[in-house]
Parts: C-alpha cells; structure tokens; sequence
C-alpha cells in the first residue's frame, strides 16, 4: 500500500533540506508553457473559426489554472519533498507575474485585492499539484526506496 505524503518535515538521518530552486524554476516553465500553448489554441480558434470570436475570458481562466496546477505537479515532483509548499510557491508566483502582467497593460481597470485573490487562487491551485506531483512515482530510484523503519 502506497503511502501519500502531505508534507516531510524531517528527512530520517539527513538534513531536512530546504526549497530546490531549480525544481521551482522548472515548475514556472512548465506553468508558462502550459499557458502559452493555450493562448496558441485559441488563437489558432480565432483564426480558423468561421463566426466571429468574442469572449474568451473561461478559456484563459482554465488555460491559467492548468498551468499552475501542472507547474505545480512538475516542481514538486522534480523537487521530491515539500509538495505543498512547492506547489504553492510555484502557483503563486506564476499567479504574480500574470497580475504583474494584467496591471501593467490596464492599471486602472483592476483592484489590488482582485488580484491578490486571484493570485492566491493560483497559489492554492499550484499546492493541489505539487500533492499530486510529490506523490507521483519518480523516474529516479528514492533515498528511501527498500529502506525499512523501524529497524
């Protein structure tokens, strides 16, 4: 029976570690990778369609939360441990740098706790992935695979 893991706060003999930078950075490629492809589908939508295309405000609410709940899933599977915080700080991030981008093409047309929650909703989209990526099964061999506790 395969044991899910919230959240190691201590490594068993070695240090508990601290956040792995690369995993984030490769859990914010994988986030903005997501989103550009969905902004590549709709526009590839816009183009081909034969009506006119006008709302699409649900397609770029779901191509976000998709990209931070899978760049959450990917830095906390690179990462191994922390998941949720992993997760989240990838999530919240990715969410920041979407808000910078929004404020910055309309400062006037969005309020500063409007984007705090949505930037927060990102966060907390990106920790649900990070406790599905740190669960996942890894392609390389764990510290802790054939190890028995207890002993």
């Amino acid at each position: 029976m395969k044991v899910m893991a919230f959240v190691r706060w201590h490594g068993y003999g070695r240090p508990a570690g601290r956040l792995a930078g690369g995993a984030l950075l490769m859990g914010l490629v994988w986030a903005f990778g997501i989103m550009l492809a969905a902004c590549a589908a709709m526009c590839a939508w816009v183009v081909l369609a034969a009506w006119p295309v006008y709302e699409f405000g649900a397609f770029l609410t779901a191509g976000s939360v998709a990209g931070a709940v899978l760049g959450g899933a990917a830095c906390a599977r690179a990462a191994g441990r922390f998941g949720l915080l992993h997760g989240f700080i990838t999530g919240l991030l990715f969410g920041l740098f979407l808000e910078a981008l929004l404020f910055a093409g309309s400062p006037g047309s969005f309020t500063a706790a409007g984007l705090a929650l949505r930037a927060a909703f990102l966060g907390v989209a990106g920790a649900a992935g990070g406790l599905a990526g740190v669960n996942l099964a890894s392609r390389r061999p764990s510290f802790y695979a054939g190890r028995r506790y207890g002993k």
